[in-house]
């Protein structure tokens, strides 16, 4: 990704699916894991600044702050 490159991805509940902690649908199930790790992702990785809006089937807005960012604090900079 490009330094402060912005990732907007929409309807990332998929019908709700993706909150359900029971069995998914057959027909369903690998796009819900996908998205399941994929809000992991852009959630837990410190390379990420993220905010969920949960309107209708929710929607993430994503900042990458660069490969230079560590768990401890950012150790360079991105241009």
């Amino acid at each position: 990704l490009s330094p402060r490159a912005v990732i907007i991805a929409d309807n990332i509940l998929y019908h709700g699916m993706v909150r359900i902690k029971g069995t998914i649908p057959h027909k369903h199930r690998t796009i819900v894991m996908r998205l399941r790790e994929y809000l992991r992702m852009v959630t837990q990785d410190k390379r990420f600044e993220t905010t969920f809006y949960e309107n209708g089937d929710g929607m993430t807005v994503s900042y990458w702050k660069g490969y230079e960012y560590a768990e401890n604090g950012i150790i360079g900079t991105c241009r």
